[in-house]
């Protein structure tokens, strides 16, 4: 009986630093990507995010072991904090001050309802597809996102320089 609770403590450690990781991922790698964006451009940090995001979402589908499971929750972390300052950053390009908060507040609505609403879609996928084709559809999503941003914002061809959205 001793025994069984020291391995459901230890149990409850690792699945709580497993949780935490993304997190603490997040959080460092926070700076280093607003670095990043400010020294390119933010559809390229942009762009390249939402690929270490897809990259990041395979490592889950193809993970086996704990550590494998904990190295792909930091890639996510560390991509979803290249994503926030990337897109933040097109928001603070694309917006004027008076309309910068309405997107950003806009921007966040929706991070927040990808909260709410993911692990409900997350879960019924896994249901019925299991846990790697859950994964590599929605790394798929995610790549076919890249591909949009890329023909929305020119990316590839020159096009791509933000324009300033007025009240005027």
């Amino acid at each position: 009986s001793g025994n069984n609770n020291n391995n459901n403590n230890n149990a409850q450690v690792l699945l709580g630093i497993f949780f935490a990781s993304k997190d603490i991922c997040q959080m460092t790698f926070a700076p280093l990507a607003g670095l990043l964006t400010a020294r390119t451009s933010s559809h390229l940090s942009l762009l390249l995010s939402l690929l270490g995001l897809a990259l990041a979402t395979l490592l889950f589908a193809d993970a086996t072991t704990f550590r494998g499971l904990l190295f792909a929750r930091g890639a996510q972390g560390a991509a979803s904090a290249a994503v926030l300052c990337g897109g933040m950053s097109l928001i603070a390009e694309t917006h004027e001050g008076r309309l910068r908060g309405r997107a950003m507040g806009a921007a966040q609505t929706g991070l927040a309802l990808g909260l709410l609403c993911g692990p409900l879609i997350g879960g019924l996928s896994f249901e019925r597809l299991g846990r790697v084709r859950t994964f590599r559809l929605a790394a798929a999503i995610l790549g076919a996102n890249a591909l949009g941003m890329v023909g929305l914002m020119g990316l590839g061809s020159g096009e791509g320089e933000a324009e300033m959205v007025s009240l005027q």
